[in-house]
């Protein structure tokens, strides 16, 4: 069979074939695996077939310039995963074992294009028929079945114009992998840069925002850049997305002008509200975008396949070992010591091995007993907030043994309330710290403490989030106070101490 690879035609990027300048050839190879990788109708069949001769599959797929093409790379995870092993099937040209995929995934389009003579996009629409609507489904199957002919040896009308048109579009994409965008911010004129920069700074300006960093950007002084950045906000809180996602996720300058760059590239002149309003929703897309590439790079750099070249070359060194062994045993019986060393070193070699297991169980474990412990906290904020959501207008009714309980020896954080009141209260808590809702960049003393209260009457956002973030961080417990009355506050603080036992009090 002719080599996968060499499915090209040469082809310009208007989708005319000609000789001369700027040509290129696109091959079917990525775009095959892209189709593999899309239909989980095969996942099963590729896994069956990868898992055979695993070792080859992943150093031919890792050794090819598709690897890291954006073809096989810019899918979801699970996606690219199945793209990445269809690659290193597809380039080991087993027909059988590519056939067999093709007849799970695509069996109808398989016997058809075996009985065609000759293929056009009149008869690939015949062989489709109404089942393919969705264009990337359409567009693979279309994929499958010109890489079929190929296989198979069936002609393949280039002259047809809708073949040409489909060619032309593949190509674009493969083209736009190699980095040909259709936008690019660092090639981008002088011109074009300084239009960005200084729609940045007229944004700034309005929104009167001190500073571009995420604490700042997300809270401009300007009500209605308030009103969009709330209205982002609360899409995080639907998808259960913590902020400190994008906070972690900071976009440089560059970054920031190079999504008002977009902006002015789709719509031309500018409107100031709405590049306002595409900057806050497109900080937040972009910021995302960056953390999902993080974890797509972390899985990539810890997945067992990143080692599977190391465990290939291991394997043959244990298969050799095990050969000359036998070999020295069969020839010369004097060998045995020797032999019976070697033993000892392979069996020396397998506790260290499964003494790393272990470590790294033990490892795991703690890591498991952290996140459960923050799930606790995680409960007990929540039951904290619902019981104030549920009990605003009751006063709360503390057990006997919360009564008894002595708050003079818990380390105590208090923050919200106005100044008479947190005078009233650190009369009755003189251990306990206060702080006011204002009072920011100060040291909150989370770290050392029990337990930590919010003020929910008086209280700034901006006071909130860095605090209930450092109280996460430690794992420190939280609750609330609503009463402006300070003996029922007393009564709040008391119950809210219930989860704080003697046992886990910070000395």
């Amino acid at each position: 069979m002719n080599s996968f690879d060499n499915i090209n035609r040469t082809i310009t990027a208007n989708g005319s074939t000609e000789k001369g300048k700027n040509i290129y050839s696109l091959s079917l190879i990525p775009l095959v695996a892209e189709a593999f990788g899309t239909c989980s109708e095969v996942y099963k069949t590729i896994d069956d077939i990868y898992q055979r001769d695993k070792f080859r599959y992943y150093r031919l797929a890792r050794e090819s310039i598709w690897y890291d093409n954006d073809i096989v790379t810019s899918s979801p995870l699970e996606i690219e995963l199945y793209n990445k092993k269809a690659l290193g099937i597809l380039l080991s040209e087993e027909q059988k074992e590519i056939l067999y995929i093709i007849k799970h995934g695509w069996k109808r389009i398989y016997y058809r294009v075996k009985d065609q003579n000759i293929l056009d996009m009149k008869s690939i629409d015949n062989i489709l028929g109404k089942s393919y609507n969705r264009d990337d489904t359409k567009s693979g199957a279309i994929i499958i079945a010109l890489f079929l002919a190929h296989i198979l040896n069936r002609e393949i009308n280039w002259d047809d114009i809708g073949l040409k048109m489909f060619y032309a579009n593949a190509l674009r994409r493969l083209m736009h992998s190699y980095g040909h965008m259709r936008i690019n911010y660092q090639a981008a004129q002088s011109a074009d840069k300084e239009r960005a920069q200084k729609l940045r700074e007229t944004i700034k300006a309005r929104a009167k925002i001190t500073r571009w960093n995420y604490y700042h950007f997300s809270r401009p002084k300007d009500k209605n850049a308030l009103n969009w950045n709330d209205a982002y906000g609360l899409l995080l809180e639907l998808a259960h997305v913590s902020d400190s996602v994008v906070e972690s996720n900071q976009l440089s300058l560059e970054e920031i002008d190079s999504i008002l760059y977009t902006y002015l590239n789709v719509f031309g002149e500018s409107n100031e509200n709405e590049a306002e309003q595409f900057l806050f929703g497109g900080y937040l897309v972009y910021a995302l975008l960056k953390a999902y590439k993080r974890v797509k790079e972390t899985y990539w750099g810890n997945n067992q396949e990143t080692l599977y070249l190391e465990m290939e070359n291991l394997e043959k060194q244990l298969k050799n070992t095990e050969a000359e062994r036998q070999r020295l045993e069969d020839i010369l019986k004097t060998y045995e010591d020797k032999i019976d060393k070697l033993n000892k070193k392979v069996e020396s070699e397998y506790r260290r091995a499964a003494g790393e297991v272990q470590d790294q169980l033990r490892a795991l474990e703690k890591e498991n007993e952290k996140l459960r412990a923050e799930r606790e906290l995680d409960k007990q904020e929540l039951q904290s907030l619902r019981e104030l959501f549920f009990n605003l207008d009751k006063p709360i009714e503390i057990t006997e043994e919360e009564g008894l309980i002595d708050l003079s020896t818990i380390n105590g954080v208090i923050i919200g309330g106005h100044d008479r009141w947190r005078v009233k209260m650190k009369e009755k808590l003189p251990r306990w710290k206060f702080f006011g809702p204002e009072q920011y960049n100060v040291d909150l003393g989370i770290a050392n403490a029990d337990i930590v209260f919010f003020f929910t009457g008086y209280l700034s956002h901006t006071m909130y989030i860095p605090a209930i973030t450092e109280a996460r961080k430690y794992r420190v417990p939280v609750s609330y106070l609503r009463s402006v009355n300070e003996e029922n506050a007393l009564q709040e603080v008391k119950h809210g101490c219930r989860s704080v036992t003697a046992s886990n009090v910070r000395r």
